[in-house]
């Protein structure tokens, strides 16, 4: 029988050992101001839904009347919906129930 140091486990882990440096972990990575976008990565476009689509909405959405289905007004956006309120988007209510 082969002594620990002598075996493939033993021979291999001290291989392993000698070719991986531990890496210190240091100050995180940020991008100097002038490196940031001017601009936000999403493109803000008014809702395409209209009123007559509630019903819609309301039947593929699952929401059996327990919830109040407004339309944004043209200056109102997905990502800052108004307080009381939730957004969802309509491919999420249409393929999933609410």
């Amino acid at each position: 029988m082969s002594s620990p140091s002598t075996s493939l486990v033993g021979s291999t882990a001290e291989s392993i050992d000698s070719a991986s440096p531990i890496i210190q972990a240091g100050e995180p990575w940020l991008p100097e101001p002038g490196e940031l976008p001017t601009t936000p990565w999403y493109e803000e476009k008014a809702s395409t839904l209209r009123l007559s689509d509630i019903s819609i909405v309301k039947e593929k959405g699952g929401t059996m009347g327990k919830f109040e289905v407004v339309i944004p007004h043209p200056d109102e956006r997905a990502h800052r919906p108004p307080p009381g309120f939730h957004t969802f988007y309509m491919n999420v209510a249409t393929n999933s129930a609410i």
